[in-house]
């Protein structure tokens, strides 16, 4: 499991987050290109279910509720 926390978006609009991972860099700059991804509301969530000595790679993405998603 990991455990990951960032800091908030100040904006009325947001109301979660994705979390994107993958045990493959998505290669790109700025890229959500990940195998999974897991939404919540708060500025952190655990992520479960990753093989233990692997490595993997995260980033998070805003939900406003104009369902846009913006990458922080």
């Amino acid at each position: 499991m990991a455990s990951l926390q960032w800091d908030p978006v100040n904006d009325s609009s947001v109301v979660g987050y994705y979390i994107h991972y993958g045990r493959q860099s998505p290669g790109q700059a700025s890229s959500c290109a990940y195998d999974d991804v897991k939404f919540v509301t708060t500025s952190s969530g655990p992520v479960t279910g990753l093989d233990t000595g692997s490595f993997y790679y995260f980033a998070v993405s805003v939900y406003k509720w104009n369902r846009k998603r913006l990458l922080k």
